[in-house]
Order: structure tokens, then C-alpha cells, then sequence
């Protein structure tokens, strides 16, 4: 009965979950990006690494 133990693991998380999303309030998300053509590599990622990798990367300063 190894199974059940993940396996009840795995769905007590994807309740969890569920339940959290339920109760974000979408009123305060900010509007989607009207830009056209944005791309991970040339709009997301320059943030990125302008902002987050040097403390979060693998190449920590």
C-alpha cells in the first residue's frame, strides 16, 4: 500500500492549491500587456537579469 501514501499526498497539494487560487482576487491583477510580438528571451528575461539572477542565479554575485 506504498501507493497511497504519495498518491494521497499528491491530491491533498492539488486541493490545497485549488482552494488558494479560489480565493486570489483577480480585481487586482494588473490589465494584460496589449504589445504584440513579446518574447520571453527578448522582453521577460532582460528583467530578469537586470533585477533577480544575481541573487537567485547560478552565477550568484
Amino acid at each position: 500500500m506504498k501507493l497511497h501514501t504519495p498518491l494521497a499526498l499528491i491530491l491533498g497539494l492539488a486541493g490545497a492549491a485549488a482552494s488558494l487560487a479560489a480565493t486570489v482576487d483577480l480585481s487586482k491583477l494588473p490589465a494584460a500587456s496589449t504589445k504584440k510580438n513579446l518574447t520571453f528571451e527578448k522582453d521577460i528575461k532582460p528583467l530578469f537579469d537586470a533585477s533577480c539572477t544575481g541573487c537567485h542565479g547560478e552565477k550568484r554575485s
